[in-house]
């Protein structure tokens, strides 16, 4: 069984990453960051997504295309801290 420290500070890692997520999604124009939401929380196909928001399924491939090459970018440097446990439990 986890600890109850073990449950917090992986709810903070949680938090930690969820930050990271919204910023680099905040560096993204609004309609690609609208493109990525739809595709990867919401669930939306593509064309699904391109519908909602009135372009073109081609329109939409390419965007989240490049949308989601700016966020691997962004994300790329994102480091998870795996010893936060076990350096807090010494």
């Amino acid at each position: 069984m986890r600890s109850s420290e073990d449950l917090a500070l992986e709810t903070i890692e949680e938090i930690r990453l969820a930050a990271k997520v919204r910023e680099a999604m905040g560096t993204l124009p609004p309609a690609d960051a609208a493109l990525i939401a739809l595709t990867a929380f919401e669930r939306y196909s593509p064309a699904q997504a391109a519908a909602a928001l009135g372009i073109t399924e081609g329109a939409a491939r390419t965007r989240l295309h490049r949308a989601r090459v700016r966020i691997a970018a962004a994300l790329g440097n994102l480091e998870v801290d795996t010893n936060v446990t076990k350096e807090t439990s010494r």
